[in-house]
């Protein structure tokens, strides 16, 4: 067995190769520190675990600390906020029935990843309807916006450059 093997009950030897099972027990929880390491910047690898649109150890927080135009949306920042020595965050937003984050442009790009219900994205003057594991890259300088206009929430991973410029908030008649 390696030694880290004390991090996962799962971990047995199977026909003389260690390996991970399948099988998972239920209310196992993990959410600690899985090895430290020598990287400049890095605490420590940590597993954040999964249940119900929360990750253990991450706190939801406001969307914007200032006001504007945006309503019933939430953010998570998952990775990249907590001494992590990569450039990038995942970060993790959901709009709630009616909600819409607010449209803007920025020089940085972004990914969005659709992994709860369902949104629209405006991309310049387009609607694009996203769906569970839709994929959109927001390229530089795109006017954008997510909008929920169904019953469920639309939760969606954003992956972003750590360190960015900050959004410019636009008015729908900017877009004509």
């Amino acid at each position: 067995m390696s030694q880290n093997s004390h991090h996962s009950s799962n971990l047995h030897q199977t026909n003389g190769q260690e390996g991970f099972s399948c099988e998972w027990k239920a209310g196992q929880k993990n959410h600690q520190a899985l090895s430290d390491n020598n990287l400049p910047g890095n605490k420590v690898s940590v597993l954040y675990l999964f249940d119900n649109y929360n990750w253990s150890g991450v706190k939801p927080e406001a969307y914007k600390q200032e006001p504007g135009n945006f309503a019933n949306i939430v953010r998570n920042i998952i990775v990249g906020a907590r001494g992590e020595s990569c450039h990038f965050e995942v970060r993790y937003f959901e709009i709630a029935e009616g909600g819409f984050s607010s449209l803007e442009k920025h020089h940085h790009e972004h990914v969005i990843i659709c992994v709860r219900g369902q949104g629209r994205l405006r991309l310049g003057r387009e609607i694009h309807h996203m769906n569970f594991l839709d994929i959109a890259y927001i390229s530089p300088d795109t006017p954008h916006q997510l909008l929920n206009c169904g019953k469920e929430p639309f939760g969606f991973f954003c992956i972003v450059d750590r360190e960015r410029d900050l959004p410019q908030e636009l008015a729908p008649e900017d877009l004509i």
